[in-house]
């Protein structure tokens, strides 16, 4: 039971099944990904055993019609420890718009915004890392003690392609 946040509530609503119009807002007072992420060891073993590149698959988000937020005041990913989050996503004709993708993070903040265009297979992220602290960040996230300060980062990058090879060879920004 302790894995249960300790306050949630959300509202969700689906209209025309054949087409469905999917509306939702869920706050959660506190959530742990941790036990349901794969162990650091399991990606290094699953690692060998690489399969062919495959393509993947955007035309689901060409159907989708969905409109929402989500909250969370404190949640832990990968020993990563964000408070605030708040996600915001649009889907219609295509298209997935996420605004604000924003957090408080280590003393610091996070805030952005991310488009997807599954006609285009084409993915557009726009993000600010503003006075987050540095040492903590790098402890948590990989174990390391390198640097010790605040740090700021600002990310406008670009891409498009429908593999993950494709995506890297394209990406573009600064």
């Amino acid at each position: 039971l302790t894995k249960i946040p300790a306050y949630s509530a959300a509202k969700a609503a689906i209209n025309n099944f054949k087409a469905p119009v999917i509306r939702y807002d869920i706050e959660i007072d506190r959530l742990d990904l941790d036990p349901y992420l794969p162990r650091k060891d399991a990606k290094l073993d699953a690692s060998k055993n690489e399969a062919p590149e495959q393509p993947f698959d955007l035309s689901a988000l060409k159907m989708l019609d969905a409109n929402g937020s989500v909250r969370v005041g404190a949640l832990k990913a990968a020993n990563v420890q964000l408070t605030k989050l708040r996600v915001d996503a649009k889907a219609k004709d295509g298209r997935l718009e996420i605004e604000p993708l924003s957090a408080s993070l280590y003393r610091g903040s996070i805030n952005g915004k991310v488009r997807v265009d599954a006609h285009t297979s084409s993915f557009a992220i726009e993000q600010k890392m503003i006075g987050v602290e540095i040492a903590p960040l790098m402890k948590d996230a990989a174990d390391l003690e390198l640097a010790e300060g605040k740090g700021n980062v600002i990310l406008g990058l670009t891409t498009q392609g429908n593999t993950v090879s494709a995506l890297k060879k394209a990406l573009n920004g600064t």
